[in-house]
């Protein structure tokens, strides 16, 4: 189902059909040797403050050398570049864990990629396209240690420092809470519709 927790509807299980055949066809999926579904991540980040911080996540398809993301799109216009792609928190920090936990040899590069299953709300069409990127570990170990570390420090101080998660400060532009790729699912935690608990 969706995330409303409708049931697929006949006509969206169709297209469903047609888009994975696509995907076969164009050689977006491909079995090979080596490949896992829905990999389990676990890698100790950092020790900051005497809190371990620990990167956890699933990886939709690991290949020996790429990181593979499955998404679904109401139009073309929402696939990232190949620019964007390369600075994706998800993909990178998955790649950067696989290199610190040795699967992936430091000097060899992965391949960030996100296949993409297009269902065009306007106009009906189906599309499948596979965007990918190359990254090395250096630039994996730069964008980790700029961009993923400083926010994993924040969240452990702010976990020392609250005691409640009504103190955390709200984001600084609120449209990231509500219309950024769907809205933030922890949305109604913060404005106070629901409890953490539930």
């Amino acid at each position: 189902g969706n995330k409303s927790g409708n049931p697929v509807s006949e006509p969206e299980k169709a297209d469903i059909k047609l888009l994975v055949q696509a995907a076969i066809d164009q050689g977006v999926l491909v079995r090979m040797p080596g490949r896992e579904i829905e990999k389990q991540i676990k890698h100790n980040l950092i020790e900051h403050e005497g809190v371990t911080v620990v990167l956890g996540g699933f990886i939709d398809l690991c290949e020996p050398e790429s990181i593979i993301d499955h998404k679904t799109t109401s139009s073309r216009r929402w696939m990232k570049s190949i620019a964007k792609l390369k600075k994706n928190t998800q993909l990178v920090t998955y790649a950067y864990s696989r290199w610190m936990e040795g699967e992936v040899s430091k000097d060899k590069t992965q391949w960030l990629k996100h296949n993409y299953f297009v269902r065009d709300k306007k106009t009906g069409a189906l599309h499948v396209e596979q965007r990918s990127v190359e990254i090395t570990f250096a630039d994996a170990k730069r964008y980790v240690n700029e961009r993923v570390i400083p926010v994993a420090k924040m969240q452990v101080e702010l976990i020392k420092t609250c005691t409640s998660y009504k103190e955390v400060p709200a984001a600084e532009d609120s449209n990231i809470c509500t219309k950024k790729y769907g809205g933030c699912p922890y949305l109604q935690i913060c404005s106070g519709t629901c409890t953490p608990e539930r």
